[in-house]
């Protein structure tokens, strides 16, 4: 009887754990619908560079490739810092001091026309994009049974966001005529690429209105995450004291002052015990070689798709492919995004992560070894940056899910900023690599050959170190 008792109390917490849950789910949705305002910025490196050239002459659209890679490394460099902010400050305070990081990254661009502040700019929105998004992503996932499902919700706004500020910007303030490159074969006029400053007050706009939803929609508590625990502690509790009522109420009458510090001491040792092991955990998880093998496989794993994210637009331009195709690759790119989270959060629960991280990896190879062949025809280099979109986010996706399954959820924050961070990494080294090996051969087609041949051998190394990853979980003795 007490088993059973104790079963439907454990199911009218999970219930009420995920109603908590999915009352957030639309203020979510909102608010990173506004942010992928942000995330637009990727997109237009092109008017960026074109912008900057007409004050710096010296600049070429190489410069670019450093753009992306900036906002990755803010992304990942500052990641740890949401949950050290969720502590301290609340999830709500959290989230305003994000977006307002973001604002003022797009306050500096207004007022600068050094190529070098942009950069610090990118890393400023991939500080205070990530510092949101990590959080939100706690939220929506924690010991929930659809992780993968949950996941990609959690992606809906950003892809939808993105493409309509991909649309809205490219079409309506930015380019609307659809001009292509004059100067050099590689720069806009000055009138086409000033108007992306036009760009960046709708996107101003976009974030104050962000700020907005945090502050009306999100709950006063200090974090959601841990309204949901308090929430199920003090039904336990009632439930429990419920149960004494009825069988114990005259010694608990008698013994309430006594009941009341034990439980204040209780609370407390329990605080310490808890603190202790979650520093043991970390601890042991960072000393174990399995989260580094995380590490390796995914820098490896991601090298030539941040490479083929990271150069084709440059590759258009150089190849004469029309502007048009190149930004509604960008914007398909999100929608793409939208819909494989989803996929990919599905595929992930009902097979294994190394048959997954298997094809993806085949499918880097393919990509590296035959990518160069692409470039002679607009149709096939279409196809090979939609199919890079599309295995792209599913390392993004079935990475976030793993280190959820195999790792406990209260020290996610910290395990996967840690080996998100090879995301970063790869960035930077692929678009350096890239930089390096086109200014410094004089064949270009050569040049791109062997950046992605690189690539390809990559993804065909990692496809081997997945094979010894498995699916259980890490526990400390």
């Amino acid at each position: 009887m007490k088993i059973q008792e104790e079963q439907k109390q454990n199911t009218e917490i999970k219930e009420k754990t995920e109603k908590i849950r999915y009352s957030f789910l639309i203020p979510i949705i909102i608010h990173q619908f506004l942010m992928a305002a942000v995330t637009a910025n990727i997109s237009f490196q092109t008017y960026i560079i074109s912008y900057l050239y007409h004050y710096e002459d010296d600049l070429d659209q190489n410069k670019s490739y450093f753009l992306t890679p900036c906002f990755i490394l803010g992304s990942y460099l500052f990641a740890f810092l949401g949950g050290i902010l969720e502590k301290k400050l609340g999830l709500k305070l959290s989230i305003i001091i994000a977006d307002s990081v973001v604002f003022f990254g797009d306050a500096l661009m207004l007022c600068t026309k050094l190529y070098g502040i942009y950069y610090v700019c990118f890393i400023i929105f991939g500080m205070g994009y990530s510092l949101s998004i990590i959080l939100l992503t706690k939220i929506v996932c924690k010991d929930s049974s659809k992780k993968g499902i949950m996941n990609g919700v959690l992606s809906i706004g950003t892809a939808l966001g993105a493409s309509l500020y991909n649309l809205v910007g490219e079409f309506a303030f930015i380019n609307p005529s659809g001009k292509e490159t004059t100067i050099k074969a590689q720069f806009y006029e000055f009138d086409i690429a000033n108007n992306y400053k036009k760009y960046i007050i709708l996107e101003e706009i976009s974030i104050l209105g962000s700020i907005g939803i945090v502050i009306f929609f999100f709950k006063n508590n200090s974090s959601v995450i841990y309204k949901i625990e308090d929430d199920n502690m003090i039904y336990l509790k009632e439930k429990e004291i419920g149960n004494n009522e009825d069988n114990e109420n005259n010694e608990r009458n008698n013994d309430s002052n006594t009941d009341k510090l034990s439980l204040e001491l209780k609370e407390e040792k329990e605080n310490l015990i808890n603190k202790e092991y979650k520093t043991e955990y970390i601890k042991k998880a960072f000393s174990n070689f399995r989260v580094w093998k995380l590490f390796i496989l995914y820098f490896l794993c991601s090298f030539v798709y941040n490479a083929v994210n990271t150069m084709y637009r440059n590759i258009a331009i150089r190849k004469n492919i029309s502007t048009t195709i190149v930004q509604i690759l960008s914007i398909i790119g999100f929608i793409i995004g939208c819909f494989c989270s989803f996929l990919w959060g599905y595929l992930i629960q009902k097979y294994s992560f190394k048959l997954l991280i298997s094809i993806i990896n085949i499918a880097g190879v393919i990509l590296g070894f035959s990518f160069y062949f692409s470039l002679g025809s607009s149709f096939f280099f279409a196809l090979f940056v939609t199919l890079q979109q599309i295995f792209s986010c599913g390392i993004l996706v079935i990475l976030n899910i793993h280190i959820m399954n195999v790792y406990k959820m209260e020290y996610y924050v910290e395990i996967f900023g840690v080996v998100s961070f090879a995301y970063g990494i790869s960035l930077i080294a692929s678009s350096a690599f890239s930089y390096l090996i086109e200014n410094y051969l004089s064949d270009i087609n050569l040049a791109y050959v062997i950046i992605f041949c690189v690539g390809g051998g990559f993804s065909l190394v990692s496809t081997f170190i997945g094979f010894f990853e498995g699916e259980n979980k890490f526990e400390i003795e």
